[in-house]
């Protein structure tokens, strides 16, 4: 696969198909709705979506959405940078938070 589209762990990193993840995850979240998210590994994609929703709705910074979700479900790794970009960058552009970019941390 293109290694520009596909995440480490495979399945895609684009970000209008994050976006679209995120909003509805956030949607579902905003009407208190109980909700499972998941994907292959459960530890990158399915993270940075986790962590750009709950960034939107409680106005957390990514760091700070990161932290909370890592407090209930602890992982030893950080998910994928480029999807960590895209959850500051989502974060960015739906909150009046201007969060930085995973990579510049």
């Amino acid at each position: 696969g293109d290694p520009a589209v596909e995440g480490k762990y495979g399945g895609s990193c684009e970000y209008e198909l994050f976006e679209e993840a995120a909003e509805e995850l956030y949607q579902a979240l905003a009407k208190d709705e109980s909700v499972l998210v998941h994907c292959h590994a459960g530890i990158s994609r399915s993270v940075s979506v986790a962590t750009a929703a709950l960034g939107q709705l409680l106005d957390l910074r990514r760091s700070e959405a990161l932290d909370l979700i890592h407090y209930y479900r602890p992982v030893g790794h950080y998910p994928e940078m480029k999807l960590m970009d895209h959850a500051s960058r989502y974060i960015s552009e739906h909150t009046d938070i201007k969060d930085i970019p995973f990579g510049d941390t």
